[in-house]
């Protein structure tokens, strides 16, 4: 039994691994908003670092509203079915097809949102010019990146992003 509990948890380290890759983006941006200036939205890291016209924050803005709401609806599905594999976990004698089944509902979610979020890097892509293309997507590879990521909650250190 011990030995099934430990194959479980690792499935769930995967899973949960995966899944970061598609929500490490919004946290990413939802970091730079509140370590910057307090009160100002999610655009103002890259509107000051991509120097985006008001027209592109304002795009940019407008895309951000819907994004947030169904990646916080994924999470929110994906928290109650953690919360019903980790149950399941608990019973007396649960059955591996009953957690497998699980298993597959998350792994389901956590595509869904890797898919959200690369829909929006897309839409974003859009409203930028080449350079700013450019930029973008080499500051995602960076925050993305193992050996940037500090010992401490796998946040990157501050200012280290920062040119």
């Amino acid at each position: 039994m011990r030995k099934k509990l430990l194959i479980l948890v690792a499935i769930l380290l995967m899973g949960f691994g995966v899944s970061l890759f598609a929500t490490r983006y919004q946290f990413w941006r939802a970091e730079k908003t509140h370590r910057h200036e307090s009160g100002q939205n999610s655009c103002y890291f890259l509107h000051k670092h991509l120097s985006l016209s008001e027209s592109q924050k304002s795009n940019m803005e407008a895309l951000d509203k819907p994004f947030r709401s169904k990646v916080n609806q994924l999470k929110a599905e994906l928290r109650q079915k953690r919360d019903e594999l980790s149950a399941l976990l608990l019973e007396s004698n649960p059955t591996a097809e009953n957690i497998n089944a699980k298993l597959d509902e998350i792994a389901t979610l956590q595509v869904e949102l890797q898919k959200v979020v690369v829909a929006h890097l897309l839409e974003i892509k859009e409203i930028l010019t080449s350079e700013q293309q450019k930029r973008f997507f080499a500051i995602i590879i960076e925050e993305l990146s193992p050996e940037g990521m500090s010992r401490h909650g796998g946040r990157r250190e501050e200012g280290r992003h920062e040119r």
